[in-house]
């Protein structure tokens, strides 16, 4: 597997990084809108950035994208916010976060995630065939991931 370099994985990311940079620039904007979910519910966000990985090239600017978009998504009212930073970001974390966030969400609520760090794609799983166009899945690659050893493990298939 080699890691294409990236600073996002999904249109989501994007979206959230734009929010981001719109929030952030003085002058700008006067006052973050609130941020509003399509029902009566709450607004949940999960942001993880990654700049230093253990076995793959050092990133610059994954951390300040999550941090970027951590404030923004507090500027616009959202107070239920989990930020994981370098070494926090291991696939049990991930996993466990998810599980609390699927937990406290319910029907009319809005979820932020968002993911800033190394990427990678490889040919598709079979229990996916068909999702992705040109036969591959895309996956973050988490803290811990290597090639050998436990480290294939350390990725969220996108």
């Amino acid at each position: 597997m080699s890691p294409r370099h990236s600073r996002g994985g999904s249109a989501l990311v994007r979206l959230t990084f734009l929010l981001a940079l719109g929030a952030s620039a003085p002058g700008l904007v006067r006052a973050a809108p609130k941020l509003m979910p399509p029902g009566e519910g709450a607004v949940h966000a999960f942001i993880i950035g990654i700049d230093k990985y253990p076995r793959l090239p050092t990133l610059k600017g994954a951390v300040a994208d999550a941090n970027d978009i951590d404030k923004a998504l507090e500027g616009a009212g959202v107070t239920d916010r989990v930020k994981l930073i370098d070494a926090q970001a291991t696939r049990a974390r991930v996993v466990a976060e998810m599980d609390r966030l699927v937990a406290r969400s319910n029907r009319g609520d809005l979820v932020v995630i968002s993911f800033a760090g190394h990427g990678t794609r490889v040919p598709e799983y079979a229990f996916w065939k068909g999702i992705e166009k040109g036969g591959q899945n895309e996956q973050f690659m988490l803290y811990g991931f290597d090639t050998v050893g436990a480290g294939p493990q350390e990725v969220i298939v996108n």
